[in-house]
Order: structure tokens, then C-alpha cells, then sequence
């Protein structure tokens, strides 16, 4: 099981899995939990032209690990339809893998 976000370049992989207090044991529930929290977030990048990989964590619940969740996030240059992220099934029982596609380090950029 994956506990700490793995960074690749600009990319970020996290588990979201039953030691989330928004886990629930119903696979359907789970994704549109994820879902919906995607769409938020997206809607929060569109009104604020910024949105930080923290900032995501904590509307996930998951814990904030890294210190590059408060540099890395997204830029909205134009109105974003869709978050940048996949959603994936584990080969472990009861947890799903999302991979996000920030934009990099943002914080000089706001």
C-alpha cells in the first residue's frame, strides 16, 4: 500500500484507500466521491485561477506528506473542464490509485 505521494516530474500519485475517513466499503461510492471532489477542486482552479496539490489533499482528506504540495499545483489560464488527473483501480483490495498532472511548481507564477 502506497502511504506517501510519489512525484514524477510534475506528476503525483496517491491512494485513496480505507484508512481515509471518506472511504466508504462500496467501490461506486468511492469514485463518485473522488469525482465530485474533482469537480469542486475544478471549479475552485476556474475562480481562483490557482489551485495548490495541498489544497486538493485536504478536500480529499488525505494528509498533507510533502512539502512540495504547497508549491506544485494547477494554473487556470482558461477555463478548465476537466481536472487533470486518472482514476484507477489497485491490485490491493479496496483502494484506488490517481495519478494528478499539475502544472508544475506555481507559486512564482500567482
Amino acid at each position: 500500500m502506497l502511504k506517501k505521494p510519489i512525484i514524477d516530474g510534475n506528476n503525483i500519485t496517491v491512494v485513496f484507500g480505507p484508512d481515509n475517513e471518506n472511504y466508504r466499503e462500496t467501490a461506486e461510492y468511492n469514485i463518485l466521491f473522488l469525482k465530485n471532489m474533482l469537480n469542486w477542486s475544478r471549479d475552485k482552479l476556474n475562480h481562483q485561477g490557482y489551485f495548490f496539490f495541498n489544497d486538493l489533499l485536504d478536500a480529499l482528506g488525505m494528509p498533507r506528506l510533502f512539502p512540495e504540495g504547497q508549491s506544485m499545483g494547477w494554473l487556470a489560464t482558461e477555463v478548465i473542464q476537466e481536472f487533470k488527473c486518472d482514476i484507477h483501480r489497485s491490485v490491493f483490495p479496496n483502494e484506488t490509485i490517481l495519478v494528478f498532472f499539475t502544472d508544475g511548481n506555481i507559486l512564482a507564477k500567482i
